[in-house]
């Protein structure tokens, strides 16, 4: 009996127990409830009090950025300003520098065609008084190489002439100063070995008139002649026989036509064309005169110093005074420019 009230008891302990824990869960569900319910109400307020600070603060943000927009664009006001200001400085300063430049470039202008004139004078000096053709020509593309550098057209002019005197100037046949003293030198070594000309006196037959006593004896010496000039005939030479030189008078022969030589070496070097000239004809005609035109040695010379006597020391040159004229013109013409500049 006690074990049913036991187990009755139990039963009845485990019903109350049952129905005591379906009112909780039923409790929980509702507190769970509302506590979701305050979450979203809290998010819900956090969502408009973060719009609201959000929107004040976008709204600060704007009014901050309108702030810096115009603050901006005050500044590049002030920038653009300072620009125009600094480009009109700029603009002045460009027309004061084009006004330097022009200035400078005329100044330049002037000082190369003083080069180049001073360049021409010298080299009419080289042509003139020292005989340097290649020396001139060196002046007178230096001259015209300095004149183009400016790159002037109505200077053309000027560079047309300067070249057209650099080619006549090139073309003049320029002597071997060298080749002629050397040879002059050789002539003068061999004219000691020359032979002289061995004279032969002339014979002169005096013929005596006779009168024959009888025509027979004439008749007979007639006939003799005639037939002696068919077998001997004479030649009668109209040139002055000149006696044979002795010892004494064939070495000073021999020195004059040394010293002649030596003459004609000193006008090639000074470029003497008369001097020259003269001294080779004067030495050609004694050893034409006095020796021996058959051997080889007298005849090479004679004609070496032949050739000789065709080379122009100093040939005809042109005149480049019309050059400096031009150049002088077109520098004052630049001063005239500079001046109207100027004023």
């Amino acid at each position: 009996m006690a074990d049913k009230k036991t187990s009755a008891e139990k039963e009845v302990s485990t019903t109350e127990i049952k129905s005591s824990k379906k009112p909780s869960r039923n409790q929980s569900k509702c507190g769970t409830s509302i506590t979701l319910a305050i979450i979203a109400i809290l998010i819900s307020l956090g969502l408009v009090a973060g719009g609201f600070f959000g929107i004040k603060k976008l709204r600060e943000n704007k009014q901050q950025f309108a702030k810096m927009i115009q603050s901006n664009n005050t500044s590049i006001t002030n920038l653009e300003n300072t620009l125009k200001s600094q480009q009109q400085v700029l603009n002045e300063n460009k027309q004061s520098i084009q006004s330097l430049q022009q200035y400078s470039y005329a100044k330049n202008v002037n000082w190369v065609l003083s080069e180049a004139e001073y360049l021409t004078r010298l080299a009419n000096y080289s042509i003139n008084f020292n005989d340097d053709v290649p020396s001139a020509i060196s002046l007178l593309q230096t001259a015209d190489h300095r004149i183009s550098l400016l790159h002037m057209s109505s200077l053309l002019p000027i560079r047309k002439l300067l070249n057209e005197k650099i080619v006549a100037l090139k073309a003049i046949p320029q002597a071997n100063l060298e080749d002629i003293l050397l040879k002059l030198y050789a002539i003068d070594k061999e004219v000691g070995q020359l032979p002289i000309t061995i004279s032969q006196q002339k014979i002169t037959k005096d013929q005596n008139s006779t009168t024959a006593k009888d025509s027979q004896w004439k008749d007979t010496w007639d006939k003799t002649l005639n037939t002696l000039k068919n077998v001997v005939i004479v030649r009668h030479d109209s040139k002055q026989i000149e006696p044979l030189l002795n010892p004494e008078q064939r070495t000073y022969l021999i020195q004059n036509v040394r010293l002649i030589l030596q003459q004609a070496q000193w006008a090639a070097l000074h470029k003497r064309e008369k001097v020259y000239q003269l001294s080779l004809q004067h030495a050609s005609s004694i050893i034409e005169q006095y020796f021996s035109q058959n051997q080889q040695a007298t005849t090479s010379i004679i004609k070496e110093l032949g050739q000789l006597k065709k080379i122009e020391l100093k040939p005809e040159v042109p005149n480049i005074n019309d050059l400096i004229t031009l150049i002088h013109q077109y520098q004052e013409k630049e001063i005239a420019k500079s001046a109207k500049q100027d004023s």
